[in-house]
């Protein structure tokens, strides 16, 4: 059989690893082809059959910020080769970035607007977004100032794309009624 490729990861994109090979000795009889072996971290193994006259594949389809193995095997007539090392990549894409609680929130005394633009998207296109909040009733008490939002709610949101999440905004902000803006 072939000697076991050299083989490395040339490009990469966010859906996208290029892997890369040289075979040093075909062996007695000449290569037939390669067998490309990739795996998500957790994931499968998945086998791919690749033309002899290939030096490079592209593998496609992948996920946004996501830890990846390949490896690859040469075969011919005599049999299949030693497989290369196992090359760790990662594609790129990280999880949204939390934006500043100033250009996320706009509040006023009735209400709380998000600025959902304000999330940036690591590389990667956001595909939702959660938001959480609670409701309460508003309470009175004889000289005090009524709270239209309770201090102890902490807001959360969660900007999220295939998968990949981040958390944000542990904030409380106090909205009080109009006319009162003390």
């Amino acid at each position: 059989p072939p000697s076991p490729p050299l083989v490395y990861v040339s490009d990469v994109t966010p859906t996208t690893l290029t892997v890369r090979w040289r075979t040093a000795d075909a062996g007695r009889a000449p290569i037939l082809g390669y067998y490309l072996h990739e795996k998500r971290e957790f994931g499968e193994w998945r086998r791919v059959e690749v033309p002899s006259d290939a030096d490079s594949y592209t593998l496609t389809g992948l996920q946004y910020g996501t830890r990846y193995q390949v490896y690859i095997s040469a075969y011919n007539n005599v049999g299949v080769a030693e497989s290369s090392e196992s090359i760790p990549s990662e594609t790129q894409g990280r999880e949204p970035i939390v934006p500043a609680q100033s250009s996320l929130l706009r509040v006023n005394v009735t209400s709380i607007a998000q600025n959902l633009a304000a999330w940036l998207d690591g590389g990667c296109p956001i595909t939702s977004m959660v938001i959480e909040y609670k409701i309460f009733f508003l309470i009175e008490s004889p000289g005090t100032r009524p709270d239209l939002v309770d201090p102890r709610l902490k807001p959360r949101a969660l900007g999220q794309h295939d998968g990949i999440s981040s958390i944000g905004l542990e904030t409380s902000q106090t909205i009080y009624p109009q006319g009162d803006g003390t």
